[in-house]
């Protein structure tokens, strides 16, 4: 089980007295090791006592901070508590809570649920203060606050929940063999191995003669369905799309088995002869066929355990050859949506209950489906009503449990949808869908495939007075079934109860809690307990219990996969132990009120980013009035003695002005203005004096840090990883619109080879060519410098190209510069670049203020910048502009300044004609300011219609925040969440 040394340990590495009259099983091993508590098959009440011991005894992180730091038997040494690092010394006012302080008393703690309180404690301890280099916030205080007493009482409560249930685990072989029982995928599903068929089996689990496919499937499904489902050969794939040679499903069942489970289906109208010219066949002509095979089944009748097998239809082949059927199998109904249920203290929440039996064999589908659900083999007529004399195929007549699209017509029919709303007449506005908001009142009505649930707010007299009894929905639900003759699994039925389970988890009607389901709670419980008592543990044994709660377990878990048997390392023990005694806290209390007080943090340590608000914001647009200049810088306050137009102006226009780009990132974050939304530009390759940031900046704009390796005191390495996080951590700022990029250009230049005529009249072959236009990346016999040469510039054009796209789909606007005669637009990078939204800027710098002809092309998506830059003609100049002949290859001198005024003057057109104010010159309005705050945010906010569904559904949510009305408003956002009111309920 255990790691050489995990229980083995001298106490001198704790000190003298960390664990002073502590069963830590130094001395006593084998006791722990082979879970000798647990073969006497502990209550649940006596396993609080056994989970904390386990957890002192373990040399493991989770261990040795309880024994350092959460004692039960020894307080700690001070008053207050001390964090490592410059963390606060206390984050909260809850936890950290010192074990030693929990001991029976009026607030809820006793003698039985004491232990359990410390272990789950302890826990909750480690969580917060050990997932950091060194534990924060110890040693913890001596004292406990009201809160935390408050805590400790709901706690305490949450466990008397569960020992008042009773109940036992164990004995430890018994656990490891429940363990042992199935395999299990990676998604923590059993996997049942097909069995052959036996007659006798099956039959047992099918409903009776007279009870299957007694209803027509169409009768019950809505109209689009029920159009749909008339010609299968609509959903048959193309022939160029169905597989060239099926998979084969074979029938697993000797002839005189599958003859007595044909005849039997046959009888009870499950099963009917097909024609081979019916049966859907692939490219190559084979007809597609399946085959059904068992799997076990155990029931108890009478005290008696019945063996029985499921009869599963492997639809494999059909599935391969058709596309699925309209319909919502996304919108089914979850448990975590009913967290968001706000029930009153004085009231009861009541269940009732209908379970249909077999429903997938109760209805029948349109017979021209039979034939692509026919088997492979083969029976003799007589099994189906016609002359013994002959074989035919049967194919089925009811719902295969194995098509895919089996959930889609089962949820829309027998999920009670069709027959709830439509044929019963249950209102349906209390209808629970994943797809919508929970509804604000009335009973709750949760269809799920062939369950019935209805939940219900009584008040307590009425509730104790009704329970037992069905509700009106219920009783209406009850005569629709038997009016289309649906057999009910009457066993699971519930009327009124105060109690009862709801797709794995539990309702407490009297206390009005929703939790995790008692025997699957008990049931994980002995799994962990039964894992760790395994000297050696195999994948199978891994994957069972992470299928039932998944953690780092998976690192093991891949150790194993080849077989290997291997013990349970320290790490996994503690999440073993964490997850189990956090069991008890997995409910949710459905009448606990909102909070009035809404916090927000970030996942940073310090939580750097919290804030708190009790009311909401006053729906004001108004800008606050600009300031008046002082003619000092607003970053550093040195005195502004240059002209206005050399200045760095605020972006949000509040008057103030800066002297250097640095300044202006300092003064961004003082403005008064600084919740006002303005466009950011990012320059990559900037060059060691970044003209074009310092230009944009001049133009008002937001800038980012420019990036390059030559800048000096902030150099940018791209071929490094730390490098590229950077770029990619400014790439994703939401409050970028433009990005510039400049890759480098020597490798790329079409003059490299060509040779040169000098000032002495001879003839140079100058640099040797490294690309050709077959060969934009770089030849392949290049010598190794050059060769890393060309990768690197190859990297950084192509993450330049990149990022372009990647703008253009956030509905960013972005550059790319390069010499008109170089070899990158002829990478197959560049394609998606040509056409489209792309526009293609020819131009001589001499046209932009430049002092020689030197012809570049920029690729961006700004018509604004097009209208300034292109002119692929040059008309020639009064001064003396040095000639295209006289351009060096090896130049990488920056852009010249007025070339980047003209450059933003583009750029600042661009962005100020489509954002409002203080920034552009659009109207401010409310739309227009989600706007800008919600396109490119997430993935999602890239496409433009998507922005534009988002902004009309937030600004109808805004305009519900009205100030004095933030309870009803919270709990209208609760309903909308779809998610468990962790964060918004005490």
């Amino acid at each position: 089980m255990l790691l050489d040394g995990v229980l083995d340990f001298d106490l001198g590495e704790l000190g003298e007295s960390d664990d002073e009259g502590l069963p830590t099983g130094k001395d006593d091993a084998n006791d722990w090791s082979n879970m000798t508590v647990l073969n006497k098959k502990p209550q649940i009440a006596q396993l609080g006592k056994v989970y904390m011991e386990a957890i002192l005894s373990l040399k493991s992180a989770l261990g040795t901070f309880a024994r350092v730091h959460c004692n039960p038997e020894r307080l700690p040494p001070g008053d207050e508590s001390t964090s490592s690092g410059d963390r606060a010394a206390r984050h909260g006012d809850i936890i950290p809570i010192h074990p030693g302080l929990i001991l029976p008393s009026p607030r809820g703690v006793t003698k039985e649920n004491v232990h359990w309180v410390r272990a789950i404690v302890t826990v909750l301890n480690y969580l917060y203060c050990a997932a950091w280099a060194s534990p924060v916030c110890v040693p913890m205080p001596r004292v406990l606050g009201n809160a935390q007493l408050r805590v400790i009482g709901k706690i305490a409560a949450q466990v008397d929940r569960l020992l008042a249930r009773g109940g036992t685990v164990g004995p430890a072989p018994e656990a490891v063999k429940k363990l042992k029982a199935k395999k299990f995928d990676y998604n923590g599903q059993p996997i049942d191995h097909m069995l052959d068929l036996e007659a006798d089996k099956v039959i047992k689990a099918w409903p009776s003669p007279g009870s299957a496919a007694v209803v027509s499937l169409e009768e019950c499904l809505p109209p689009d369905l029920r159009q749909a489902i008339q010609n299968p050969a609509d959903y048959l794939l193309p022939e160029t799309e169905l597989p060239e040679r099926h998979r084969g499903s074979r029938v697993r069942a000797s002839d005189q088995e599958w003859f007595k489970i044909v005849k039997a289906g046959y009888d009870r109208g499950m099963f009917t002869a097909v024609k081979d010219e019916d049966v859907p066949v692939d490219r190559r002509g084979f007809l597609i066929t399946n085959g059904p095979g068992g799997v076990a089944k155990n029931k108890v009748q009478d005290g008696v355990t019945v063996e029985m097998q499921r009869f599963i239809s492997i639809l494999c082949p059909t599935n391969e050859a058709m596309r699925l059927l309209p319909g919502a199998q996304d919108s089914l109904p979850y448990v975590g949506q009913l967290t968001a249920i706000l029930a009153e203290k004085d009231s009861y929440l009541t269940l009732d209950s209908e379970d249909l039996h077999s429903a997938f064999n109760l209805f029948r589908m349109p017979p021209a489906w039979a034939p692509y659900f026919s088997f492979a083999k083969k029976v003799r007529g007589d099994a189906l009503g016609l002359s013994a004399r002959i074989e035919v195929r049967p194919g089925l007549t009811v719902v295969p449990m194995g098509w895919t699209s089996a959930v889609t017509l089962i949820q829309a029919a027998a999920a009670i949808r069709h027959i709830s709303y439509e044929i019963a007449r249950v209102p349906s506005f209390g209808d629970v869908s994943k797809d919508r908001p929970l509804p604000s009142e009335g009973p709750l009505t949760v269809l799920y495939l062939d369950n019935f649930d209805e939940l219900r707010y009584l008040k307590k007299e009425i509730a104790e007075a009704e329970a037992g009894q069905p509700s009106e929905n219920h009783l209406k639900f009850i005569t629709a079934c038997e009016m289309l003759g649906l057999p009910r699994n009457l066993g699971k039925q519930l009327s009124g109860a105060l109690q009862g389970t709801l797709q794995g988890g539990e309702i407490l009607g009297k206390e009005n809690v929703l939790r995790h389901a008692y025997d699957k709670t008990v049931e994980l419980m002995e799994l962990g307990l039964g894992l760790m008592s395994m000297e050696l543990v195999d994948e199978f044994c891994l994957r069972h219990w992470c299928g039932k709660a998944a953690f780092a377990v998976y690192a093991t878990m891949d150790w194993a996969k080849q077989g290997t048997q291997v013990i349970l390392p320290g790490p996994v023990l503690d999440e073993v132990l964490c997850m189990s005694l956090l069991l008890p806290l997995a409910e949710t209390d459905l009448s606990s009120p909102i909070s009035p007080e809404i916090s927000c943090t970030d996942a940073s340590p310090t939580g750097g980013g919290c804030s708190v608000a009790k009311a909401f914001k006053e729906k004001s647009l108004l800008l606050p009035l600009p300031l008046e200049d002082p003619g000092t810088c607003a970053g550093c306050g040195a005195l502004l003695d240059q002209p206005a137009w050399r200045t760095y102006r605020c972006p949000r226009k509040c008057g103030l002005r800066c002297c250097t780009l640095r300044c202006t990132r300092k003064h961004n974050e003082e403005c008064c203005r600084r919740w006002w939304h303005v466009p950011k530009f990012g320059d990559r390759f900037a060059g060691k004096n970044f003209p074009m940031s310092k230009a944009a900046g001049l133009k008002g704009i937001e800038v980012q840090l420019p990036l390059d390796y030559q800048i000096e005191g902030d150099r940018w390495d791209f071929k490094t990883e730390p490098g590229k996080e950077r770029l990619d951590d400014l790439e994703a700022d939401g409050d970028l619109m433009w990005t510039h990029w400049s890759p480098d250009r020597h490798t790329f230049s079409k003059q490299r080879g060509q040779g040169f005529w000098n000032d002495r009249w001879e003839w140079e072959r100058g640099l040797p060519a490294l690309r050709n236009r077959d060969h934009p990346e770089g030849f392949n016999n290049l010598r190794r410098p050059d060769l890393v040469m060309v990768r690197q510039a190859n990297a950084m054009a192509k993450r330049a190209v990149k990022g372009l796209l990647e703008a253009h789909r956030r509905g960013r606007f972005a550059s790319l510069e390069h010499p008109w005669a170089s070899y990158i637009w002829n990478l197959p990078e560049m394609e998606p670049l040509y056409g489209g939204d792309w526009l293609w800027s020819t131009f001589s710098l001499c046209c932009h203020g430049g002092e020689r002809e030197e012809w570049l092309t920029v690729v961006h998506n700004s018509p604004s910048l097009h209208a300034v830059l292109h002119k692929p003609t040059c008309d020639g100049h009064s001064g003396t502009i040095l000639g295209y002949d006289y351009i060096d290859i090896e130049n990488q001198d920056e852009y010249p300044w007025a070339f980047c005024l003209v450059f933003m003057e583009g750029v600042h057109d661009e962005l100020s004609a489509r954002y409002s104010e203080p920034f552009g010159c659009r109207a401010m309005t409310l739309e227009s300011l989600m706007h800008h705050q919600l396109k490119g945010a997430t993935r999602g906010l890239q496409d433009g219609a998507a922005v534009d569904w988002a902004v009309t559904q937030t600004v109808q949510f805004l305009d519900t925040m009205d100030a004095g009305n933030e309870a009803q408003h919270l709990a209208w956002l609760l309903r909308h969440t779809y998610h468990t009111q962790g964060a918004m309920c005490e």
